[in-house]
């Protein structure tokens, strides 16, 4: 029962007993059951047996003269009468069953069974037998209105069928769901990487990507330019790419020697750290400043004197005009510095005290503001500004402090090679790859050599260091080098002679034969041969020779003899014609 939906819905069960029973029931039981919650609720009732001698003590009257099959009954004028019980049917003194399916076929609606004194109904699957009568089963009211299904679960009469979400088709059982692949159509819609999971098309894009707002266009990232935000860039130029990036001058060309002396503008090489340090421009002609000029880190800037700003050019300073007394109140906002870094101004003569004689810092005209950044970090953009007549800054303030690039620093791969022939060292190219102006090397000796060492049989691990001229970040790399004593390559198989006989009309037969191997303690470069399988030779003895080279200029052989007999009858031949006179007289 399922009128008030599946949630309180539960099926019933009433028994009734057959012809010639009787339900026995036992203290408040009732011929119903129910079960819910996948229960049955009540108690089982019993179905017992009717006893001849119990119908007959019900007439209240016996039968003394007639033994009957089943029944007897003492009519009012004392005669006995032979009956049968209700199903049952009295043929020559014996009760014979009724087969009630074939005498009347409206019984039952489907099937009917018969059976001893009565018969029984029976519904096809799917239907349940109420009366003679078959009503539908809801298979779909089992597993919280699943039924058998895993997903979504449809009644018919006396029947269902199940069905799946979107994004999910039937298996082959008819109940389970499983999942479309959606990328296999159209690739999910996705313009690179399609994933499908659970029945749904997830887009992801590759290293340099990123999906766009509609989660299914891949659009390039601007590698340049968030670098830019995190303090992370290339050392020198950074080109956006698609998919990627590049920095210009990001790898030195092959010739590039190990130790660079090349440091930034406004920084000089000091040969004995090996360090970039700063150049105090200031100090040769005030830095080309018209009144004050202050050194940085890497640069320097001008300045005015107390009341006065800079003219057009931004070199000359002028006089600010303190006719009036207002003007000497104008003064500029204050400034807030880009994160990491810290605004460093020139505010000489610029504290005023207020009517409590209370000193205060102001950004009277004239004074100028520039970025200054920690260690490990250096300004990328400008920003410079100046406090006018107006009280208003002017300048750039696009400048923001970054870090300084981690030095890029490239090892050569692992290097096993062995003496040449005639040499008791071998020469290596050693030199690694960096963008850094500092290198240095463990073992230290390396570096003087010029990126080329020359090593007898012998095993050294090579580390190279990089830093950073100006932050000192450092990044190393680590090879090794293995120098072997040389040898020749060894021959590990090498076929045998062989003897061939020609055909009678043949002068020459293709032989074939299985190749030589080789091995070598570095490496088996290559292998040449003066005949290949299959090749044809005529009669007489003939050398195969197959000769491996490594590269370091050892060389081994493998030669073999072919030999080409001719057969006797072509012997026999041969020796008839060199006995035939040259000259024949015709008659």
């Amino acid at each position: 029962n399922d009128a008030l939906g599946v949630e309180n819905a539960y099926l019933e069960a009433q028994y009734r007993c057959r012809e010639g029973f009787e339900m026995r029931l036992e203290g408040n039981s009732s011929t119903r059951i129910f079960c819910r919650h996948r229960l049955w609720i009540g108690q089982v009732p019993r179905c017992i047996r009717i006893e001849t001698t119990v119908l007959v003590k019900r007439l209240e009257k016996t039968c003394d003269q007639k033994e009957c099959d089943q029944l007897c009954f003492v009519e009012d004028n004392g005669n006995e009468t032979c009956s049968c019980f209700r199903g049952f049917r009295m043929f020559e003194g014996v009760c014979m069953d009724v087969n009630e399916c074939t005498e009347s076929e409206a019984l039952c609606e489907f099937e009917c069974h018969n059976t001893p004194g009565s018969y029984r109904c029976k519904c096809p699957k799917g239907l349940r037998l109420e009366g003679t009568t078959c009503i539908d089963v809801n298979e779909c009211l089992l597993r919280d209105g699943h039924g058998p299904c895993q997903e979504f679960c449809h009644n018919t009469h006396g029947s269902w069928f199940c069905s799946c979400r979107p994004g999910a088709k039937l298996a082959e059982d008819g109940q389970s769901c499983e999942f479309v692949d959606q990328c296999s159509v159209n690739n999910g819609n996705c313009s690179h990487t399609c994933h499908s999971l659970m029945g749904t098309a997830f887009c992801d894009c590759p290293d340099g990507w990123r999906l766009s707002d509609n989660g299914r266009t891949c659009i390039d990232v601007d590698e340049c330019e968030e670098a830019a935000q995190e303090g992370r860039i290339c050392a020198y130029e950074c080109i956006n790419t698609p998919g990627g990036y590049k920095c210009v001058d990001d790898e030195p060309p092959e010739e590039t020697k190990i130790l660079l002396t090349t440091c930034p503008i406004g920084f000089t090489f000091n040969s004995v750290t090996k360090e970039c340090e700063d150049v105090d421009e200031c100090q040769e002609d005030n830095g080309g400043c018209h009144q004050k000029c202050s050194n940085t880190m890497g640069s320097f800037y001008c300045s005015c004197h107390t009341n006065f700003v800079f003219a057009d050019d931004k070199i000359t300073c002028r006089a600010l005009d303190v006719s009036k007394n207002a003007s000497l109140e104008v003064t500029c906002p204050p400034l807030f510095p880009p994160r990491h870094g810290y605004l460093e101004c020139s505010r000489e003569g610029g504290a005023r005290k207020d009517m409590q004689q209370t000193a205060k810092v102001t950004n009277s005209p004239g004074s100028i503001c520039i970025l200054r950044c920690p260690g490990g970090f250096r300004v990328s953009g400008s920003f410079f500004v100046q406090c006018d007549a107006q009280g208003q800054w002017r300048g750039d303030q696009d400048g923001v402090c970054i870090n300084y690039p981690t030095p890029h620093l490239t090892c050569p791969s692992n290097i096993r090679v062995e003496i040449p022939p005639g040499e008791d060292a071998v020469t290596l190219e050693v030199s690694p790859r960096t963008d850094s102006s500092i290198i240095e090397s463990v073992p230290s000796w390396v570096l003087t050599q010029s990126g080329k060492i020359r090593l007898q049989p012998s095993v050294l691990n090579i580390t190279y260091i990089a830093r950073h001229p100006i932050s000192r970040v450092s990044v190393s790399c680590t090879f090794s080098t293995a120098v072997l004593d040389g040898q020749p390559p060894s021959v590990t198989f090498c076929p045998a002679a062989q003897r061939h006989t020609l055909d009678d009309n043949s002068s020459s037969i293709a032989v074939t034969w299985p190749e030589p191997s080789f091995t070598d303690n570095i490496n088996v470069s290559d292998v040449t041969r003066t005949n290949i399988p299959g090749s044809y030779f005529g009669v007489g003895s003939h050398l195969v020779t197959y000769t491996a080279h490594d590269e370091a200029g050892w060389s081994t052989k493998c030669s073999f003899k072919i030999l080409i007999v001719s057969s006797m009858r072509h012997i026999q031949e041969q020796f008839v014609r060199s006995q035939l006179p040259k000259y024949h007289e015709l008659y």
